[in-house]
């Protein structure tokens, strides 16, 4: 299971077929953008046997952006996060948020829709964000409807399913969450990114208006969870004078020692401790990232080590940022 990662014991089958890139541009480490001329990926996400024991190292380096394939399903344009399965090797998870359908949508890296589950019983009232959590002994996909752009949610919660496996003849799953909600301690917060970290833990980062961000977490999940704060990062800088800084997305590395925060054009990593209690003093640091206007989904893949992001947009194009 995902959890076992951290430990380096777990074997995980590894596509060795290499990835041509046929994106348009590349962005090296500082942030430039250039042109690919030669249309092939200059990153290393392949492997030299075919199951590779997980590396919870997290990456010191990262290479240049590239396409791996565009959501073929255009109706698919407000796409809210993308997570990997473990589960399912070549298996991206995503979902759309508010107002659309109450469905989780596996994707292959090209694009193509490989199958739905259906979450009965609820609205896809502001669904925001998607990641894996271990419950019992498979993996559960949990949903964070704490979507709130008003501050007038008194119904915010985090939906658990269970991850279907794939059988190459069942497409769809029907399947009713549980459901968690959550109480803020103070304010009503707008939230669009929830990460499982390595120690059980869910963490919860604000978007705000003023650029702010502030981390919360949610120790179990139990029904009424209160969150408990972390602390306060401040991801405004030069960039927010452009109409950035609002955070959108979320993803933890499997050591819980690393913070991926996505914006709607930029991406940033947090250097952690493993359980962290404070994280106000922590070290945030841009990453390389692909030239999209409006992104709201990331997510680390520590098995082919790099992470994965798409913007919202109709037959959006999906982008892998691998470690060097």
């Amino acid at each position: 299971m995902w959890w076992l990662l951290a430990c380096g014991e777990v074997k995980i089958p590894v596509d060795t077929g290499e990835t041509d890139g046929d994106a348009d541009t590349d962005t090296d480490a500082d942030g430039d953008t250039d042109a690919d001329t030669d249309g092939d990926s200059d990153s290393d996400t392949d492997s030299d046997t075919d199951a590779d024991t997980i590396d919870a190292t997290p990456c010191d380096a990262w290479g240049k952006p590239y396409q791996t394939g565009i959501v073929a399903d255009t109706g698919l344009e407000e796409i809210s996060d993308v997570v990997p399965s473990f589960e399912n090797p070549g298996v991206l998870w995503v979902l759309e948020d508010h107002g659309n359908e109450a469905a989780i949508y596996a994707l292959s890296p090209e694009g193509d829709t490989l199958g739905t589950i259906w979450v009965d019983g609820v609205e896809n009232t502001d669904w925001e964000d998607l990641d894996l959590v271990p419950c019992g002994a498979s993996d559960c996909l949990i949903v964070g409807d704490l979507g709130d752009n008003l501050a007038e949610r008194d119904d915010v919660a985090l939906l658990r399913v269970e991850e279907p496996l794939f059988d190459g003849l069942t497409e769809t799953w029907d399947e009713t969450p549980e459901v968690f909600g959550v109480t803020w301690p103070k304010e009503r917060e707008n939230v669009e990114a929830v990460a499982h970290t390595g120690d059980g833990r869910i963490l919860l980062v604000t978007k705000r208006w003023d650029r702010s961000a502030e981390v919360f977490v949610v120790p179990e999940l139990v029904d009424g969870v209160v969150p408990e704060s972390l602390g306060l990062l401040t991801t405004a800088d030069a960039k927010a004078m452009e109409g950035d800084g609002m955070v959108t997305s979320a993803s933890a590395w499997i050591d819980g020692t690393r913070l991926l925060l996505r914006t709607y054009r930029y991406t940033y990593e947090l250097a952690l401790d493993a359980s962290p209690t404070d994280v106000s003093g922590a070290t945030l640091a841009e990453l390389p990232s692909p030239p999209v206007p409006h992104d709201e989904s990331v997510s680390y893949d520590p098995v082919l080590r790099g992470y994965w992001t798409i913007p919202e947009a109709i037959g959006a194009p999906i982008w892998f940022v691998p470690c060097k």
